[in-house]
């Protein structure tokens, strides 16, 4: 996913502490030089073709720049489908949002759009990074060769194999998922809350036979 957070404004003050901690996870990276990334599949942003609104409204439009959508519908995409060849990816750009202007210096989010799909079967995805990735082009030639090359191992379902990988991985079984209603229950009930009684509908689905594994 990407590396640009969104949050619920109802959540402001508890999404602001796990925001800094974010930030500095990313910095602590920043300081190993270590190449980090945001991968999105089948991306629908529209974050060029805004600019390119931005350059085609005249100047005494411009305040309305946003409201005024002369490409409205037309993701970012769709302008590269057929100008990216296998492999290949777009020139970078800086992110421009009211939550990437949180991201500063080194840790200024940019992006590229990636074709990792095959002859004639184009497959765009976009790559976030930030600053330290986007500056050196070593760090960022690797990034592109190792998404390349990951996503080759998938055939034609182009998709780093690393984060199909991850998410085989990272299952929580019915077990698991048991051990961790009773550590709830458990804390409940020390605090005087009576939940061990499931309802009516979660009684017949975990009596159905059907045993089900669960991802988060």
């Amino acid at each position: 996913g990407p590396l640009e957070l969104f949050r619920d404004p109802k959540e402001r003050p508890r999404f602001t502490e796990l925001f800094n901690q974010y930030l500095e996870e990313l910095g602590k990276l920043a300081d190993l030089h270590a190449v980090t990334a945001g991968y999105v599949d089948r991306p629908r942003s529209d974050l060029l073709v805004r600019l390119l609104e931005l350059v085609k409204l005249p100047d005494p439009d411009l305040r309305q720049a946003g409201s005024l959508r002369p490409f409205h519908g037309v993701a970012d995409i769709d302008l590269f489908h057929d100008r990216l060849g296998p492999g290949e990816r777009s020139a970078v750009f800086a992110i421009q949002s009211s939550s990437a202007s949180s991201f500063t210096g080194r840790l200024a989010l940019h992006f590229f759009y990636l074709n990792v799909g095959r002859p004639g079967k184009p497959y765009l995805t976009r790559v976030e990074m930030p600053a330290w990735v986007a500056n050196d082009p070593g760090l960022l030639d690797r990034l592109h060769s190792a998404l390349v090359g990951q996503c080759l191992q998938m055939g034609s379902r182009p998709f780093p194999y690393a984060i199909h990988r991850a998410h085989e991985v990272a299952v929580v079984t019915r077990e698991e998922k048991e051990h961790l209603q009773s550590m709830i229950v458990a804390e409940l009930m020390r605090a005087g809350i009576w939940a061990t009684e499931t309802s009516n509908k979660q009684f017949h689905k975990d009596n159905s036979g059907n045993r089900t594994e669960y991802r988060p």
